[in-house]
């Protein structure tokens, strides 16, 4: 793929994160109707780095699956964010996104990895 048809990066969320410490139902409902209903709401990520290429859209793999995708607000640089008494998390790098969020609109099936992965518009 030349650098010219990146449109979009891919991140796995962890198994561990969806299905035993936020809960898959409530992060699924959150991560796609908080965004979409108002300007308020949009959701932050942890990144290895920030991506080299210029990217418009963040999609998200979810069990083995891309779900959704989101519009990239912007990338920020290391920090340590709260998001809950108990729940602390430093990251190398930040990328915050928001609405729309879209489900996507047939099956992806793509392998779980670590960091995130490049990708043209798949939708």
């Amino acid at each position: 793929m030349k650098q010219g048809q990146y449109t979009g990066i891919i991140k796995t969320m962890p198994h561990k994160f969806i299905f035993e410490e936020y809960g898959a139902r409530r992060f699924i409902e959150d991560f796609y109707y908080l965004p979409n209903g108002g300007d308020c709401c949009w959701f932050l990520f942890t990144m290895p780095s920030i991506p080299k290429y210029e990217v418009l859209h963040f999609y998200l793999l979810v069990d083995g699956r891309i779900r959704f995708r989101a519009n990239i607000v912007e990338f920020r640089g290391p920090a340590t964010y709260r998001f809950s008494r108990t729940r602390v998390i430093s990251g190398k790098a930040w990328v915050l996104v928001g609405a729309p969020v879209v489900r996507a609109p047939f099956k992806i099936e793509m392998r779980g990895f670590r960091g995130f992965r490049y990708t043209e518009n798949l939708w």
